[in-house]
């Protein structure tokens, strides 16, 4: 686009100044005829007006004029005095996203001109601080997997994201077909999906950060089953390998759920087909929590089969509660404390694993950025006919606990589970909870603590975006990824 000074001018007379090789010079606004009445702006905003280099921003404009004249929309976004965007005319809205790449103070000009000369400008300050060094390759063997969806991308913004806390981020989700040709939609659309995909990959490689995709999730039970069949395997896994190089992703997070016993010998086959194709591709398993009382239902040698195909195989030890026959109320992810009624907990579900042969430190255990709403009772191991588990996942995120259900007048302790839980009998927030189970930094801190004691391998985090508290006083806003950082990658 050709650069033009344009405070003062009209359109026809910036042509005639062009035509004859001058460039004008005039910087004060030109006077509107008696009977012209400028234009109004109304509106003229900034998606963001301050952070690091390079900071981009999506500037909206549009402005309005009582004779109906056609309006030329010109912004000048580095304050020199010449127009850079030109929007045409702006009576509809517009927008123009635009990137600062250098620290500094711009005083970003709109200038719109009616077709008779008469002219009116808004000035939008933008300040662009030094760029933020990207954290160091994590060290050490502890691996903090932490999921980020596409469908909660605006609960925390990828600008936000904590990658000091990560060593890994699994960007969610793509999903199979049976045929073994693949969604990838990131639960967004077909065409957002995969270009806010891609700009996590970017995001994560330029943080020293390696970018797992996830594959499938709860509902795409049959997608895998069929694309997973020998008729249609071999045509899955290049179809994989070419999304992988596509994107850019470093490997693929095998989130096949439930695997059921005839799901054992297609999974294994997939990832042995993955692993022989490329070597170096990082292959993860999420498996499930373990119930106490009956193990052998989910702990079985088959985990230490498989175990040498992936990287890691992380335990789901998060909504590990649930109104079922023989159980009272609990929470959604003890540390400790399992019992005949209560028969879950993260110790049990890795004891289990660690007993049929599952090496330790390929182990992960499980952190939920969310927690559960009982109605019925008011705390742990009680008992009601009338109770309910009301909302867990996504309603019931760190984020909604902390300002629409938490006071610190009702928050106790559970010492043998390790875990905090809000008691009530008249009822906490939207959902009327009379117990609420949910992590904190301290239950987070424990299940670090017990992690290295198992020499395990890490620990991945259901999902980042659930965790973000955006109104919170600057360094005070993730709190529970501070925590997970503190405890899992000191």
């Amino acid at each position: 686009m050709s650069r033009f000074r344009f405070l003062g001018l009209t359109p026809v007379l910036l042509v005639a100044l062009a035509a004859c090789g001058s460039e004008p010079t005039t910087l004060a606004p030109s006077a509107a005829k008696a009977t012209n009445t400028a234009p109004t702006i109304t509106t003229f905003t900034a998606s963001k007006t301050s952070g690091s280099a390079p900071l981009t921003t999506t500037f909206t404009v549009q402005a309005s004029d009582r004779e109906r004249d056609a309006l030329t929309c010109v912004l000048d976004v580095n304050g020199d005095g010449y127009g850079d965007l030109n929007f045409g005319d702006c009576k509809t809205s517009r927008t123009q996203t635009y990137s600062f790449t250098t620290a500094g103070t711009t005083n970003v000009k709109l200038l719109v001109t009616d077709s008779k000369g008469a002219s009116t400008s808004r000035v939008l300050t933008i300040t662009v601080t030094d760029p933020v060094p990207p954290p160091p390759t994590p060290s050490g063997n502890a691996w903090v997997m932490g999921y980020y969806v596409g469908y909660l991308r605006d609960a925390y913004p990828l600008d936000a994201v904590n990658w000091t806390a990560m060593t890994h981020i699994v960007v969610g989700r793509a999903t199979p077909n049976a045929d073994g040709t693949i969604n990838t939609h990131f639960d967004i659309d077909t065409v957002n999906g995969p270009i806010w995909a891609k700009s996590v990959v970017s995001r994560a490689h330029a943080n020293n950060r390696k970018a797992i995709l996830m594959l499938g999730g709860a509902g795409e039970y049959s997608g895998f089953v069929g694309a997973a069949s020998d008729a249609n395997r071999a045509k899955f896994i290049d179809n994989l390998l070419a999304l992988v190089d596509s994107y850019g992703f470093d490997g693929i997070d095998l989130d096949w759920e439930p695997i059921q016993a005839t799901d054992q010998a297609p999974l294994k086959a997939l990832a042995a087909g993955l692993k022989a194709k490329r070597p170096g591709l990082i292959l993860t398993l999420p498996i499930g929590w373990v119930n106490s009382t009956y193990p052998q239902w989910n702990a079985t040698p088959y985990y230490a089969d498989i175990a040498p195909l992936f990287d890691r195989l992380n335990i789901m030890s998060y909504a590990m509660n649930g109104v079922y026959d023989g159980w009272q109320s609990w929470h959604s992810s003890a540390l400790s404390g399992h019992s005949a009624t209560t028969p879950s907990s993260v110790e049990s579900s890795v004891n289990a694993y660690l007993n049929v042969g599952v090496p330790a430190a390929k182990l992960g255990v499980g952190i939920g950025f969310f927690g559960s709403c009982y109605t019925g009772v008011t705390g742990p191991k009680q008992s009601s006919s009338i109770m309910k588990l009301v909302a867990d996942d996504n309603v019931m995120s760190y984020t909604n606990i902390m300002t629409q259900y938490y006071n610190a007048n009702v928050k106790l302790w559970d010492d043998g589970a390790k875990v905090p839980y809000l008691s009530s009998q008249t009822g906490l927030g939207p959902k009327a909870c009379n117990f609420v189970s949910y992590e904190d930094p301290q239950s987070i801190a424990l299940k670090g603590q017990f992690a290295q004691s198992k020499g395990l391998g890490g620990a991945i985090v259901w999902n980042i975006n659930q965790g973000y508290l955006p109104n919170a006083p600057i360094g005070s806003r993730d709190p529970l990824m501070d925590a997970v950082r503190s405890a899992f990658l000191p």
